[in-house]
């Protein structure tokens, strides 16, 4: 077994992160190119979700589909000489047209043979991709975190580390943040109050590209960050660091990094890894940088809708994890079970998987999911 496919077991206890479930309304899609199915498939042992995705095609332990990206002024000059690449992942221009990306990647038995660590190499090629865009490749439109979002999504990958290669929640410790996420930041409770009080944050897709926050809830002038929104007004990137999901000591503070270009994301990302992430004062301009500090949490939530309820449930959630905890008398039979991810045209995309206590757990859950059973599925 390769060293990317054993950060599956050290990634399970990410699905425990925090109990907290809230219900509201509301819709997000994320944005992907699948437009057919997801299946659960078993390969040496290990479980993977491959997408059946239109112009598949396959070559030994490699694939290829063709995704649609909007071309830079680079692609339109130079053709062939815009192709990224860190092997096995690959995105090239299509001869069928512009633009259209030819990407390459591995099939899921092509994992289950690779002797390198593939997630490693799937953060090389995204590192290279984030220069290609600044070089021109892609549209301004296209900014990088979606590109790997649509990436990912065409990807056959470990079932239980797909929000890594989506929104690069891993043992580093911080999450990209994507549209329809919310961050819960709660303030210690005081003599004054039992209770701490609440601000909750939305992040939202920019027209032009990007992210950005708006405030659902809370009161502006909420303890320590009443500029929260202000403060990341003209930025592009979100990147928030979190306790509990690294494996840096627990007590360190959650931290919202934000800036207008990726590079000068990494570089701070970097300098507060460095400093053992206990503050913002190794991030300078032009990144905005808000320590979650003095005994405040920070939680990070995903909307998925439940029998056309739409609930929050901690990232990396696994649906085995949700129906545990519902009450006996409404646990659904897991036959009767339908698991849907949301697609950007507003479509939905099936997930077939194992109808056992055993194929439920494999099922990690992202933003826009939808999951039906009983009458909803008729």
């Amino acid at each position: 077994m390769n060293a990317g496919l054993r950060r599956i077991l050290t990634l399970l206890p990410m699905s425990f992160l925090a109990s907290l479930i809230v219900t509201c309304t509301g819709c997000i899609h994320p944005r992907t190119p699948i437009r057919a199915s997801y299946a659960i498939e078993d390969e040496a042992g290990l479980p993977f979700l491959v997408p059946s995705v239109d112009s598949l095609h396959r070559e030994g332990d490699t694939q290829s589909v063709v995704i649609r990206l909007k071309d830079g002024p680079l692609r339109r000059t130079t053709g062939e000489h815009s192709s990224i690449a860190s092997a096995p992942f690959r995105l090239t221009p299509s001869r069928r047209g512009s633009d259209e990306w030819e990407y390459w990647s591995l099939t899921a038995g092509g994992w289950a043979r690779e002797s390198s660590d593939v997630y490693e190499d799937w953060k090389v090629f995204l590192q290279r991709l984030s220069s290609s865009q600044y070089s021109g490749c892609f549209s301004a439109d296209e900014d990088v975190f979606s590109i790997k979002r649509s990436l990912a999504a065409v990807t056959p990958l470990p079932a239980t580390e797909v929000d890594a290669f989506l929104y690069s929640n891993d043992k580093d410790g911080y999450v990209d943040l994507a549209p329809g996420m919310e961050i819960l930041i709660r303030d210690k409770p005081s003599s004054e109050r039992a209770h701490g009080s609440d601000l909750r944050l939305r992040i939202e897709g920019r027209r032009s590209g990007g992210v950005q926050i708006k405030r659902v809830s809370g009161s502006r002038a909420h303890g320590s960050y009443p500029d929260i929104v202000s403060n990341y007004a003209s930025v592009r990137f979100l990147r928030l660091f979190l306790q509990g999901i690294s494996d840096y000591d627990s007590q360190h503070n959650p931290l919202l990094l934000g800036a207008s270009d990726v590079q000068s994301l990494n570089a701070a990302t970097r300098a507060v890894q460095s400093s053992g992430r206990t503050s913002c004062g190794g991030v300078g301009h032009p990144v905005i940088c808000t320590a979650i500090a003095n005994g405040a949490s920070a939680s990070l939530l995903i909307p998925v809708w439940m029998n056309g309820h739409r609930t929050e449930y901690p990232l990396g959630t696994q649906l085995g994890l949700v129906l545990a905890r519902l009450p006996a008398e409404r646990r659904p039979a897991l036959k009767s079970l339908r698991v849907e991810r949301a697609l950007a045209n507003g479509g939905f995309a099936p997930i077939t998987f194992p109808r056992t206590d055993e194929g439920v757990v494999q099922v990690v859950l992202v933003a826009g999911d939808r999951v039906t059973w009983g009458d909803a599925n008729r």
